[in-house]
Parts: structure tokens; sequence; C-alpha cells
């Protein structure tokens, strides 16, 4: 008996098969380079999995409910491949205006035993967290947490959660304070992230990333100091590497 493709088993049946049909052997190797571990990916182009991605939101969002979408995306997140995790955490973006507090220990979980790579906790945070943080900023403490988990993917998801939010100027208070209490963390995924999240503050507030550099100096990691003053004239990027080293 044929499965029906609006079941979780079906969608999941037919997800993977689209996504082995578009699978590109070139791809596929150049994916690795990017990755200081071994991971598995089909080679799919970002714009063909994100328009995938956009055929299945607008099927099921008619008839799913966002705890079903959370269930099809357990199971794509289960996956091995990078883009079976991001085609689950895509279609569970589509349901975003009914995201609830509930799916908080869910995603943690996720983190904690299905993202082994950055990519996957990249789309993660900002589709999913993100969002929760905007509809319930209560959940903020609770997220911040997570700086301090043994898991480098839960700390990673924390400040990434952040940045479509500093990126306008928001919770701008919160991010500098995460930003300074893992200026210590030893992982150089880290260091990006946090440099990620502070050039993304600088856009609306370049001062006080200049005055917080200028104040927390050396104690700063080196890379995160790049990633934050990346797009500042070349004139005030040596100025700060210089202050700041």
């Amino acid at each position: 008996m044929k499965k029906n493709p609006l079941t979780i088993p079906g969608a999941v049946k037919h997800i993977i098969t689209t996504l082995r049909q578009h699978s590109d052997p070139d791809r596929q190797k150049n994916a690795q380079r990017f990755f200081k571990h071994p991971v598995s990916v089909y080679g799919i182009e970002t714009p063909v999995l994100r328009r995938i991605a956009r055929d299945w939101q607008k099927s099921l969002r008619k008839t799913w409910n966002v705890d079903k979408a959370v269930q099809l995306c357990q199971r794509l997140i289960h996956e091995r491949h990078i883009e079976s995790k991001a085609m689950g955490i895509l279609i569970l973006s589509a349901f975003r205006a009914r995201f609830h507090t509930g799916m908080i220990p869910i995603v943690k979980k996720w983190l904690e035993s299905d993202c082994d790579n950055w990519a996957t906790v990249d789309t993660l945070a900002p589709c999913v967290l993100s969002p929760l943080i905007d509809m319930y900023p209560e959940l903020i403490p609770q997220i911040m947490a997570w700086k301090t988990s043994p898991v480098l993917w839960v700390r990673r998801a924390a400040v990434v959660a952040f940045i479509p939010h500093v990126r306008k100027g928001n919770y701008l208070d919160f991010a500098y304070t995460l930003s300074e209490s893992l200026f210590h963390d030893t992982e150089d995924l880290m260091h990006k992230a946090l440099g990620w999240m502070l050039r993304e503050a600088g856009r609306t507030n370049k001062k006080r990333l200049q005055a917080f550099l200028l104040l927390h100096g050396t104690e700063i990691p080196r890379t995160t100091v790049r990633y934050a003053i990346e797009k500042f004239p070349e004139k005030e990027r040596k100025h700060l590497l210089q202050a700041t080293r």
C-alpha cells in the first residue's frame, strides 16, 4: 500500500527521495572542506534546497498543526545528511506563528543529540529559536543559560539565536552580556559565532561595539575581534586590532 505523502512517514520518504534525486557527487566532495570533521551531505545547492522546502511548506501548512511539523522535523533531523536535517528545520519554520514554549526542551535535545555540525545549528537557531525569542522574551534567560552546556552545539545555538535580533538593534544588552561570558570558551567555532553576533550588533550601534572591544581588549579571542570588525574601514580595523592585542 502506497504511503500518503501527507502522513509523517510518507512525507519523510518523499522528502528523502527528492533529496537523493538532487544529489551532486562533485558538491559532496567540495562540501567537506568547510567542516573539520566528516559530514554526510547530498551536495545540494542552498537555493535548490530552499525551493524544495517551500513546496513542502506550502503543502503542509494548509493541513498540519505545529506539533505535527515538530514530529516531522524530529524524524528528519535524526537523518545523517545535513540537507535532510535542514529540510525538517525549514519546513518547521513555516509554522513559526504557532510556535510554543513547549518546543524549547525538544530543540535543546536536538542540539545535544542530532546536531553534529555548525551548518545545522546555524539553520536551527535562526529558524526556530529566534522566532521563539521574539514571541516569548521570557525565554531569554533560559536560552542564555545554555552558555554553560558541555555541548558545543548548544552553546553556539544560544549565540546564533540572537543574531537576527541584534541585526535590528534588539536585545543588545543580552548579546553583549552573553559575549562577555563566553570569551574563555576554548572552541574556535564559538569564537567565530561571537564575532558574528558582535559584528551584527555593531551594524546599528557601531560606537557601542567599539567601546566594548576596547574595554575588554586582550580578553577577547582574536578570531572574535577580527570577525566583529571586518566591516569597519581599514584604518579603524587596524587601530582596534592593535588596541585589543
